[in-house]
């Protein structure tokens, strides 16, 4: 569970991360190919429509759409977030 707002680095073994701070947080996913398997970034207090959870790569990783990062901008978002070769598909 994230509960202060900033960087936050994504465990490679973590399935769910909690966002719970109450200020603006970034999220940097471990490469994908040391990622041991999905991870779920959930909203957990609702707060990401005010307080937005940036979800970014490591290394050359991309998300799909050749996207370097993920915004979770709405209340009550998550995504699931699968790695691959080469980053993660959602």
């Amino acid at each position: 569970t994230v509960t202060v707002g900033g960087v936050t680095a994504v465990l490679a073994n973590a399935r769910i991360v909690r966002v719970a701070a109450g200020a603006p947080v970034t999220l940097t996913m471990p490469q994908a190919v040391n990622k041991v398997g999905d991870v779920l970034i959930s909203d957990w207090n609702n707060l990401a429509g005010t307080n937005n959870i940036t979800i970014q790569r490591s290394g050359t990783d991309v998300f799909p759409n050749g996207r370097t990062s993920l915004l979770i901008a709405a209340d009550d978002a998550s995504y699931m977030l699968r790695p691959v070769s080469g980053g993660y598909v959602i």
